[in-house]
């Protein structure tokens, strides 16, 4: 999402947040447990796995807005960021996940996303626009500067919109 998309309010900002939210609970309800666990994409991963994945990214955000470290709510020590990709990452997360039960992940998922919603909700509003050094003082960010808000969609609703379409395409190869 690019800064000119960023909601101007912190009203605006929960709204966006609760229309991804919605959309992305609406098309999980209208699939099986087995489209969501069983049929994977080029890279081998499943619905349930894309869930985790975001469970996951989205923790980070929780923590980093309680100024708590962001990587060890995400499951990995402080020097994740410096010694492992993104993708390494990734399918660190995916091995994680790959014994726990959709409808844990799931659970998970809606925790973490109210924690985060809960998050924008009780801080000031002017703090949405703060860079991440503001939350995170002693972790060097690629970009400490930029505002948390472009943290939170990246990791949240614009993380929604990015895995929605990888999602659908999983699922409805396994039409049941």
């Amino acid at each position: 999402m690019t800064e000119s998309n960023w909601p101007p309010s912190q009203a605006e900002t929960l709204a966006q947040l609760d229309q991804w939210w919605h959309e992305l609970e609406q098309t999980l309800d209208g699939w099986s447990e087995a489209q969501m666990t069983g049929p994977r994409d080029a890279v081998g991963w499943s619905v349930k796995d894309h869930l985790s994945h975001l469970m996951v990214w989205e923790a980070g955000i929780v923590a980093l807005l309680a100024k708590q470290p962001r990587f060890a709510a995400m499951g990995f020590d402080a020097s994740a960021p410096r010694t492992l990709t993104e993708d390494e990452m990734n399918a660190h997360v995916q091995q994680r996940f790959a014994a726990t039960a959709l409808a844990e992940v799931r659970d998970g998922l809606r925790r973490t996303h109210a924690a985060l919603r809960a998050g924008i909700e009780a801080m000031p509003p002017d703090d949405l626009l703060k860079g991440y050094g503001h939350f995170q003082p002693d972790e060097t960010a690629a970009d400490s500067r930029r505002p948390v808000l472009s943290w939170i969609f990246g990791n949240s609703s614009g993380h929604f919109e990015e895995h929605l379409p990888w999602m659908r395409a999983i699922a409805e190869s396994h039409s049941l």
